[in-house]
């Protein structure tokens, strides 16, 4: 009895892991069943999985490839368009025929430059110098494709626009207005709107609760607002400030002398000196008016929430404070560029071909979005909302938009400068008027602002790019040859972006096919044969009837043997 006893025990614990693989499909479910094949098949598996998160990127680099393709395949038709009328400049010779082919030709170029801003697919642009790295192995860095864009708008095709004579043809782009302005003349930060009037004196749009001007100040050239303080430059290089003044934000300004700019960020101050070095005061909780030692050569300044930014002459940017989001860090990645505005925890650059770059904080897509730009003359960065001059004196906006600050007024144009802030917006135009949205809008409305400084061009044509006067055949014939290497460069552009399409085409369906045979042999090490396992729960079943059995004659045995007493 004990025999048969033992003997059912072990039959059962058989029939329970038999009934364990029938029901789920492994024979190994546990590190317990085969510790050797279950920690291989969890690595296949693991593997697998990430060559799976690869495929998705992969996938996503392919439509990436497909968007700049189609803007491709898009500009060559327009190229080929451009020619024809090209064509039909070169058969006449009346000037007013000529005149309205320059028209159509000018609007083709036009339409060449929106289809290269249009072809982004999740931000990521081919046809606008951005490159792509494309990771195919599971380690990173492993093995990569790294797809390099290129410019192909129509001045980085080398196709310059036409003119109807000689005398309005030029090297540079042709303005269709032209001013001066001095870029900070009106600010808007955390406290009210402020602005410089035409006779040097301030004054604010409205008030919302702001502190009170300073009486009598004078000579004003440029103003700057922070988080309920202000400071304002004067035209003999000193500084006033006023509002909060917590950390001495306000009164610490005064006693500065040789000044050229100044930026206020939340509740501390920057001021660019003469010579080309910064001083800081404020608030210095992150570092931020810790300006670096040694900082020399600079030509603008600008003052986040806490942290500062300083252009160098060679284009270069160096920033101090806060590193939230890297917005320290990464500055030091820029070049190449003209003009910096720091915001929140994020900063942007304007670069020399009219771009821009943006890094830090990617709350509401305000870096992403930033790269989608073109055509830039100046930017303004608020707290999480970014503000942009494009060259056809028009407003772009980007980022946060909770207090609708990123909602450009309609038909809003003939812009000379932005200026963001916290949660709103303000543009000059050329007439010395002030237009406002989003926080605390609509402001009363406001003229006479100061028009001087630095000239400041609005363009009707793309920033940087030739005009060629179509006056003659030979000057015609120019503007061929142009497009012929135009169409040059875009079908080696379209074979380049065919051969990494191929490649990622390939990869995506080796990595498809790794994907299968890691899992086949992630089975191969688990899986049960259903037949197999059939067979002996059949078998187990048999045993197990036999042994009742055999226990059955034991005990039966047994009382018999006791009923003899």
């Amino acid at each position: 009895m004990q025999g048969a006893l033992f003997s059912l025990q072990g039959i059962s614990r058989d029939i329970d892991r038999t009934q364990m693989r029938l029901s789920s499909g492994r024979k190994v479910n546990s590190a317990l069943d085969n510790p050797t094949n279950f920690f291989a098949a969890q690595n296949h598996l693991n593997r697998a999985s990430d060559l799976l998160d690869r495929k998705d990127a992969v996938n996503e680099a392919l439509q990436a490839i497909k968007a700049a393709n189609s803007g491709i395949t898009a500009i060559s038709s327009l190229l080929r368009s451009a020619k024809g009328i090209a064509n039909t400049a070169l058969g006449t010779s009346d000037q007013a025929s000529r005149a309205a082919t320059v028209l159509q030709f000018n609007e083709i170029l036009t339409q060449i430059d929106t289809i290269k801003i249009d072809s982004n697919y999740r931000g990521i642009n081919l046809l606008n110098n951005q490159s792509l790295t494309v990771n195919f192995s599971e380690t990173a860095g492993r093995s990569a494709l790294i797809i390099t864009g290129v410019d192909v708008s129509s001045s980085g095709l080398g196709v310059n626009r036409a003119a109807t004579s000689s005398s309005n043809a030029s090297s540079i782009s042709t303005s269709s207005t032209s001013t001066t302005i001095v870029s900070s003349n009106f600010a808007l930060g955390g406290s009210d709107p402020v602005v410089v009037k035409s006779d040097g004196t301030i004054t604010a749009i409205t008030d919302y609760g702001g502190v009170p001007l300073p009486a009598g100040l004078s000579g004003v050239v440029s103003v700057t607002s922070g988080n309920g303080f202000s400071l304002a430059l004067k035209d003999d290089g000193t500084v006033v400030g006023w509002g909060d003044d917590t950390y001495g934000q306000s009164s610490l300004a005064s006693g500065l002398t040789g000044v050229t700019a100044v930026s206020a960020g939340a509740d501390f101050g920057l001021a660019l000196k003469s010579d080309g070095t910064v001083v800081a005061w404020g608030n210095n909780a992150s570092g931020q008016t810790a300006v670096p030692a040694g900082l020399t050569g600079v030509v603008a300044v600008s003052a986040g929430a806490d942290f500062g930014l300083a252009l160098k002459g060679d284009g270069t940017v160096v920033a101090w404070g806060s590193d939230a989001n890297s917005v320290v860090t990464d500055a030091a990645l820029q070049s190449n560029i003209t003009a910096i505005s720091a915001g929140g925890a994020f900063a942007l650059g304007l670069k020399a071909d009219g771009t821009v770059a943006a890094w830090g904080d990617d709350s509401n897509n305000v870096v992403t979005d930033a790269a989608l730009l073109a055509n830039i003359t100046s930017i303004s960065a608020g707290l999480s909302f970014g503000l942009a001059l494009k060259s056809d004196g028009t407003v772009a906006g980007w980022g946060d938009n909770s207090f609708t600050q990123t909602d450009i007024p309609l038909g809003l144009d003939h812009v000379v400068a932005v200026a963001a802030g916290t949660a709103g917006g303000l543009a000059l135009k050329d007439d010395g008027t002030i237009v406002d949205w989003g926080a605390f809008s609509p402001y009363p409305p406001l003229s006479g602002v100061k028009l001087t400084g630095s000239t400041v061009t609005i363009e009707t044509t793309t920033p940087g790019s030739s005009k060629s006067a179509w006056t003659t055949t030979e000057d015609i014939q120019a503007s061929m040859d142009q497009l012929d290497g135009a169409i040059d460069k875009i079908r080696t552009t379209a074979t380049t972006f065919s051969s990494n399409n191929s490649v990622i085409t390939t990869r995506q369906s080796f990595i498809g096919e790794m994907v299968n045979i890691l899992q086949t042999g992630s089975d191969n090490l688990t899986l049960a044969d259903m037949n197999e396992e059939a067979a002996k729960m059949l078998m187990l079943q048999t045993r197990q009837s036999l042994a009742m059995t055999s226990l059955s004659i034991g005990s039966q045995a047994a009382q018999a043997v006791l009923k003899l007493f």
